[in-house]
């Protein structure tokens, strides 16, 4: 199986776990929501690909708060922050814990 198809298939298969989890799911919606309010940053900049420091930082504080009000993976996080890869999520994670 070639990686691209590797990749596809995993994606589709958190998908399908997150259709399951749909609590979680609303919850880091809501989450992202509020984090757009509390930071005045637009909803698409946040799960946008800019690297802006003020954009990035909102970026992070949706993922920590994502992580520690919901049981989702780091993947699946990912995935609803704009398709990112798990160890960019991981990464912002580090990050927030050195501010």
């Amino acid at each position: 199986m070639k990686y691209q198809e590797k990749a596809a298939l995993e994606r589709g298969l958190r998908l399908l776990r997150l259709a399951r989890n749909n609590s979680d799911v609303e919850k880091a919606k809501s989450i992202i929501d509020e984090v757009s309010r509390e930071t005045e940053v637009p909803k698409p900049a946040i799960l946008g690909r800019s690297r802006r420091r003020r954009l990035v930082r909102a970026r992070w504080m949706a993922i920590a708060r994502i992580r520690l009000e919901t049981d989702l993976s780091l993947p699946e996080i990912g995935d609803l922050m704009g398709g990112r890869d798990h160890t960019t999520i991981l990464h912002a994670l580090r990050k927030v814990g050195e501010l």
